[in-house]
């Protein structure tokens, strides 16, 4: 799977400008996935975001929930400068990593405990449904007990000529996909515009 490049980051950030523009469903999301995010007793909790671009949820997080500290994964470094930058007020609780999630060099950076992984309409670029399910194992595999992954990301395109988009799942096969990574709990919580949003919790 090839990921979005840049020449640089001025026209990095003219792409993360245009998705409120193209999606603007997006304000909603990002508000209802960290208020999915919830509560926990740890008194540092640690939030791993998967496809974390311009950091745009990452602030809506940091904002919303004071105590969380917070990884964010992109394959991007155009987008990762941006988020550092932008998020500068947070970096005593931020860490970035520059990793192709397609690739396995990611998970020897994860923090020890990670208590929610989460992700914002990126998931689909990963790949096909395989690619998808790959990361929901991982999640479950690599969550704390009673961790959760909670993520929005786009569902299929109901167009008769919408170009073929192999990540893009319907609600029902997110749901089992899940299921079969080893969550006991996942609902879709959200469905707005060509959004889906998703909740899963182990044990």
């Amino acid at each position: 799977m090839a990921f979005r490049t840049f020449a640089d980051t001025t026209e990095a950030a003219a792409y993360v400008a245009s998705l409120d523009e193209r999606w603007p469903d997006r304000s909603l999301v990002k508000n209802h996935l960290s208020r999915r995010l919830g509560s926990w007793s740890e008194d540092r909790p640690h939030v791993v975001e998967f496809c974390s671009g311009g950091g745009a949820l990452a602030a809506r997080i940091m904002a919303d929930h004071p105590a969380v500290y917070y990884t964010g994964i992109d394959a991007s470094p155009a987008l990762l400068t941006l988020a550092r930058a932008d998020l500068a007020h947070f970096a005593d609780r931020t860490t970035w990593v520059e990793a192709n999630l397609n690739d396995d060099d990611w998970l020897t950076q994860l923090p020890e405990r990670v208590d929610a992984f989460t992700s914002l309409q990126s998931l689909h670029d990963l790949g096909d449904a395989a690619a998808v399910g790959r990361i929901a194992r991982l999640a479950a595999a690599h969550l704390a007990p009673g961790g959760c992954f909670v993520y929005a990301d786009l569902l299929p395109d109901p167009a008769p000529d919408a170009a073929p988009s192999p990540g893009r799942m319907p609600v029902e096969r997110h749901l089992a996909m899940l299921a079969e990574a080893g969550f006991a709990a996942a609902q879709c919580t959200l469905k707005v515009g060509p959004f889906g949003c998703f909740w899963a919790q182990l044990p």
